[in-house]
């Protein structure tokens, strides 16, 4: 058994099972509840199947939603002890899962160094790709540090199967090949580094004298060669100048031409910047030519070296403090999302988890955690507006909308809060009939 099923299997039984005693006398007293306590018994035995299969932020909420049903005290501070116990066996299971990446990491360069052939590396291939789809698939919410965990091992897969092209390319005779894969591989240790750099480095020179490099590493040279001269962002006009030239000159370079095109767009999102005309910039720095352009490597860093400093701008707040030394653009939209959640500005997070959407994975192709954050804050932000214009049915079905998203950084305290508080002020906006008003006006 591993870590993480020992975890898993140590359930909070007591407390569980004295919260099960609890709800359940509430629900049968005349007097307890709020009429729908009763309908809250069947949440028992989910409560017991989400935790039993990990699904901790549903077990939560599930747990709110008990409590928020009956409101007895003893319902309330039992259901609080068992939230506090969910928390920490999720946060151990959690930590069980992150030391097992990790590990897988750390194996996978190690399995890298001991591969005399493509073969060796199968079984360390088939590891890394079961453990980047094993969380996905299970349907569990996703925090950031797992996220960033399975970033880690997808990184390592892509790793680890560019090494095996590079045993195969040797095998093969094919030794310039074999070298480049190195040096692709050197570049990207600044990102996930998998083997100590100057094991790659080694093997990034060929073993004996090439012939002319191939039309490809002619324009990574080219392309290279024009970044050399770019020191700061103050040297954008001059590079993207060259650039234009090196596309008209080399026009049948799809790879030149892409990064001209995208340096246009760096151009005059920068120009926008200056005219103080953030929106435009954001969109500018931010636009894609396709999922799989190849541009020079060298635009990403510059990207986020200028969005670092659009963001404090752009966002709703437009002077937020600026971001830390080295801090990237995601890190630095996750830390204003999360003081933004603590300051109760939901708007302000919501505009950083968009940003943050737009800017690593374009709005078609969001992770399921970030997309439910942005879900439950934009229904939190409706049903604020709808209670405040007096649309209090309105208001309700936006709050369940926002307490129902399977979100990892929704207020869902907040959110219950308010809709308590709207329950005894407007009993009526929680019609018994299940569902409410119609679909149609909530997509209004």
């Amino acid at each position: 058994m591993s870590a993480t099923q020992r975890i898993t299997a140590e359930e909070p039984a007591d407390t569980l099972s004295r919260f099960d005693v609890v709800v359940t006398k509430a629900s049968r007293s005349l007097f307890a509840g709020r009429g729908d306590s009763q309908a809250m018994l069947p949440l028992l035995s989910q409560l017991r199947q989400e935790i039993d299969s990990g699904h901790w932020k549903e077990a939560i909420e599930t747990v709110h939603r008990i409590r928020y049903a009956n409101q007895g005290d003893e319902v309330t501070r039992v259901g609080g002890e068992l939230i506090n116990q969910i928390e920490v066996r999720a946060k151990a299971v959690e930590t069980a899962e992150l030391h097992a990446l990790e590990a897988a990491a750390d194996r996978a360069g190690e399995a890298c160094l001991r591969a005399n052939n493509a073969r060796d590396l199968d079984r360390t291939v088939a590891e890394l790709r079961s453990l980047s789809q094993r969380w996905r698939n299970d349907g569990r919410s996703e925090s950031e540090p797992m996220f960033r965990g399975r970033a880690r091992i997808a990184a390592a897969l892509a790793y680890v199967q560019i090494w095996q092209d590079y045993l195969a390319l040797r095998a093969d005779g094919k030794e310039i090949e074999a070298a480049r894969k190195m040096e692709e591989l050197a570049r990207r240790n600044e990102w996930y580094p998998v083997v100590a750099r100057s094991e790659v480095l080694v093997r990034a020179v060929p073993p004996s004298p090439s012939p002319a490099p191939p039309q490809s590493f002619a324009v990574d040279e080219a392309l290279k060669n024009v970044f050399a001269k770019m020191k700061s962002l103050d040297d954008l006009d001059a590079t993207a100048a060259e650039l234009a030239n090196l596309a008209q000159a080399q026009s049948w370079s799809a790879k030149i031409r892409a990064t001209s095109e995208q340096m246009a767009r760096l151009q005059g999102a920068r120009r926008a910047l200056a005219g103080q005309d953030y929106a435009a910039a954001f969109q500018l720095a931010t636009q894609r030519l396709g999922d799989y352009i190849d541009v020079a490597e060298q635009l990403a860093p510059l990207r986020q070296q200028f969005l670092l400093q659009v963001l404090p701008h752009y966002l709703p707040q437009r002077e937020l403090v600026p971001p830390q030394p080295q801090e990237s653009v995601a890190s630095y939209l996750m830390r204003t999302a999360k003081s933004a959640l603590a300051a109760k500005d939901w708007m302000l997070a919501l505009r950083s988890f968009e940003a943050l959407g737009t800017i690593s994975y374009g709005q078609n192709h969001l992770p399921s955690w970030l997309r439910a954050d942005i879900e439950s804050l934009s229904a939190l932000i409706e049903a604020d507006k709808e209670k405040f214009a007096g649309e209090f049915v309105l208001a309700a079905i936006y709050y369940r909308k926002a307490l129902e998203m399977p979100s990892e950084n929704a207020p869902i305290e907040a959110i219950v809060a308010r809709m308590r508080d709207l329950k005894k002020e407007h009993p009526e906006a929680f019609p018994s009939t299940p569902g409410g008003p119609s679909p149609s006006r909530l997509d209004r």
